[in-house]
């Protein structure tokens, strides 16, 4: 048996899966697609388009749900527009080449690599190519999310969550400080703070509350850093060099793991401004601070700003405001060095930006 004749197969026992119709039916239905392309259409086809064609490189597409892209590009109509040119095209009658366009694999931000649009042209235009498509999607700014009342789960406060880079004292620093270095002694983290928008009518304390019992407490954070480890799920991915200029720095607050195909539940996901200082710091470390707040004190919370300088910070720490747990930390500094051709952009909202 050829690789040819075990690739027909898989391919007609996912056909199977997927229409239900017999074996046997499935596998004439592959075979009489694959020799059209193969036989009736002059298809030029890169390594990379076909290596993707037979399902090389798919993130969180299941083969026996995806239709097979042999069949597919042999059972489409075979006449075109060259999207280089703009002259009529025919794949039966002339060399045709393709550009698939693919959502590059992220696990925040696409975890599943499928199609997003595919291009035909006269082979002499363009070659076929495979592009992998860059989301760029990223929010900027306060997270807007639903926070629903445990007791009753219909009523729902809406709350803003914004984090910012800050600098803690290190808990067990016994290295003497040095005084040029404005830093020594302490360790980037990441504070998370919450502004209740919305309290339906019931007050921000009580919806701070809220958080802190169903959230923050249950994730094991608590007003003793040194101990703090958050619970299983929780970690912190920031993202430096991603290329877009429209948030060539993120990060991603995790509070589930991610999955094939499935993206975590976040807490915060968006674009993050950390001076250089802090973004160095985070290099070598397996682990960073999460501070989240404010919490409800004598029926009040303290006020946080978007940027809180050492001495407000310091004070939230003196009066036990924010509650700290620490979470694996994933550094992902991107280097992306495929040529301009092979990159492109895309948004959920207005497909593809070039």
């Amino acid at each position: 048996m050829t690789r040819n004749d075990r690739d027909e197969q898989k391919a007609a026992r996912r056909r199977q899966q997927q229409t239900g119709e017999p074996y046997q039916d499935a596998l004439s239905y592959i075979r009489s697609a694959w020799q059209r392309l193969d036989h009736d259409l002059r298809y030029v086809l890169s390594d990379d388009v076909q290596a993707y064609m037979r399902g090389e490189g798919w993130r969180g597409l299941p083969l026996d749900q995806v239709e097979d892209m042999r069949a597919w590009l042999a059972n489409r109509t075979p006449t075109y527009e060259c999207e280089w040119c703009g002259e009529d095209g025919d794949a039966r009658t002339e060399d045709t080449s393709m550009q698939l366009v693919v959502a590059a694999y992220d696990p925040d931000l696409s975890p599943v690599t499928g199609q997003i649009a595919s291009k035909r042209h006269h082979a002499r235009c363009q070659p076929s190519k495979l592009v992998q498509a860059q989301p760029v999607d990223i929010p900027r700014g306060p997270r807007a999310v639903a926070l629903p009342a445990s007791a009753r789960p219909e009523v729902e406060a809406e709350i803003a969550i914004s984090v910012q880079p800050v600098w803690v004292p290190e808990v067990l620093d016994f290295e003497p400080k040095d005084p040029d270095d404005p830093h020594s002694g302490t360790e980037p983290a990441l504070l998370v703070t919450v502004a209740v928008t919305d309290d339906r009518g019931q007050g921000e304390g009580s919806w701070l509350t809220e958080l802190e019992l169903s959230v923050w407490r249950p994730a094991r954070f608590n007003d003793l850093m040194a101990n703090a480890q958050a619970g299983p799920g929780w970690s912190v991915r920031v993202v430096e060099g991603y290329p877009s200029s429209l948030a060539p720095q993120w990060v991603a607050v995790r509070m589930t793991p991610p999955e094939e195909g499935r993206e975590p539940h976040h807490l915060y996901v968006g674009a993050l401004d950390a001076p250089e200082a802090w973004s160095q710091a985070l290099r070598g470390r397996e682990r960073l601070l999460l501070l989240a707040g404010p919490l409800q004190m004598g029926g009040a919370a303290p006020e946080i700003p978007e940027k809180v300088d050492p001495d407000q910070l310091a004070e939230l720490l003196e009066e036990d405001a924010v509650l700290a747990a620490y979470v694996p930390l994933e550094l992902d500094v991107q280097d992306h060095t495929p040529a301009p051709e092979q990159r492109t952009f895309w948004s959920t909202a207005n497909g593809l930006m070039g």
